[in-house]
């Protein structure tokens, strides 16, 4: 009981910080401003970005199944992976970090749940773990102030990261069974990482581009960062801190903080939250079905 009254605090203490960060932020914006850079984006630039939108999710969808196969007696069918992944989608928005979303263990069959949770939890470092890598490459042309040792080890540190994790896993004897899976699966894991999250710089760079020009790779540098955000566990989905980090990040280059929100909170429309909606419907499906059997 202690235990759920201080995960009740932490929930509404982050609710109430998402609240708080989105209201300064929308205190020091020209709100009408924003919501015309929305509407000012062209049919062809919010296709491109929907198509890329879905390559993101092809890709996430590939990850999840690999990360389903490490388990060596996994078994399930194509469509049941499909569902478990779209209610992932809408889980990330019940908690803060996104930790709802090992409630995906109920919508996999055919495996035990610890080693669903397994598969989540390898899921969700290598999200991490990819956001990392991308911010600390960034940081060595972002934050040239300061020292190019730390910024060097960063990426060092975040380069070497699957190969740790591989000895690390090594060691503790009741995963040796998933070794195997790991070795063979985790380089196509990775490739198809990269595609997901360079593909989100190229959608900020589609719309930011409506408004002002701005080169390929200063928006790399910039997405790279503000997508560290999604990382921090203190907001819903990162809402309120990915804004307020595109602000602070795109400001260097021009862009103001209109276009910034715009392109940030566009980013999460259309990568999260609508495809977010799929979920819904196959959690409150899942739901009824149970209710009736």
């Amino acid at each position: 009981m202690e235990k759920l009254t201080k995960s009740k605090i932490v929930f509404f203490l982050k609710l109430a910080l998402s609240v708080v960060i989105l209201l300064l932020i929308i205190r020091s914006l020209d709100l009408k401003n924003v919501f015309v850079n929305i509407s000012s984006y062209s049919l062809k630039t919010v296709i491109v970005v929907l198509i890329v939108a879905f390559i993101k999710h092809v890709t996430q969808y590939y990850n999840w199944k690999k990360f389903l196969q490490i388990n060596p007696d996994f078994s399930s069918n194509e469509w049941e992976i499909v569902k478990s992944y779209l209610i992932g989608l809408a889980l990330r928005f019940v908690m803060p970090g996104g930790l709802a979303t090992f409630g995906k263990v109920y919508y996999v069959e055919n495996t035990s749940k610890k080693d669903t949770a397994l598969s989540i939890g390898l899921e969700k470092v290598f999200g991490t773990w990819t956001i990392w890598l991308f911010a600390g490459w960034a940081s060595i042309f972002y934050f040239k102030s300061l020292s190019l040792t730390i910024r060097l080890i960063i990426v060092v540190v975040t380069s070497f990261f699957p190969i740790i994790l591989y000895n690390v896993i090594s060691k503790i004897s009741r995963l040796n069974k998933y070794l195997v899976s790991y070795k063979s699966n985790i380089s196509k894991v990775i490739i198809s990482q990269l595609i997901y999250e360079s593909s989100t710089f190229i959608q900020y760079w589609l719309l930011i581009n409506t408004f002002v020009s701005i080169s390929i790779a200063k928006v790399a540098y910039s997405t790279a960062l503000i997508l560290f955000s999604n990382t921090i566990p203190i907001t819903f989905s990162g809402l309120g801190l990915r804004e307020l980090f595109a602000i602070n990040v795109l400001s260097k280059y021009g862009v103001s903080s209109e276009i910034a929100v715009a392109s940030a909170f566009s980013i999460f429309l259309f990568n999260d939250l609508l495809p977010s909606i799929l979920g819904v419907y196959f959690i409150l499906k899942e739901k009824k079905s149970d209710d009736n059997s």
